[in-house]
């Protein structure tokens, strides 16, 4: 639907998002690093350490899953909407590759309203002694505001 020339979203439509992992050498197990995201669609190598839900929007975080194997790390991510750690802890990553037959699900649903942020923290499984980078893609479902 357009209106007053700007296009709007009026259903609720899936949304993949990519987060990336820099793990930065000589860490040990057990480390956190932030997920980053590229929340400017017009600027993506501006990364922030967290998803922005878009202004008037809401998003529904209900997957997680990696797209290639083996990975350059594996371990777990903590989730923190709005500020409030939300105690759930999903992982490790590997058994979400989606070539897999029955790849393992994030069984929860974390909401965001619009203009909220959701910090994903990522912690290590093992120890690095090089720097790494993993890709992890994030599914939501975005809606209306109003819905």
């Amino acid at each position: 639907m357009v209106n007053n020339q700007y296009a709007t979203l009026i259903s609720e439509v899936e949304k993949d998002v990519e987060g990336f992992i820099n793990v930065p050498a000589s860490q040990n197990a057990g480390q956190i690093t932030y997920v980053q995201f590229a929340n400017d669609p017009e600027l993506p190598n501006v990364l922030d350490n967290y998803y922005l839900s878009p202004a008037s929007i809401k998003s529904v975080l209900f997957g997680i899953y990696v797209d290639s194997v083996p990975m350059n790390i594996d371990g777990y991510l903590r989730f923190v909407a709005d500020d409030v750690d939300t105690n759930i802890t999903f992982g490790k990553l590997t058994p979400t590759y989606i070539g897999l037959q029955h790849p393992a699900e994030f069984d929860h649903a974390i909401v965001l309203l619009p203009n909220q942020k959701l910090k994903v923290k990522f912690i290590q499984a093992t120890a690095t002694t090089a720097s790494v980078t993993q890709n992890v893609h994030f599914r939501f479902v975005i809606a209306p505001a109003s819905k």
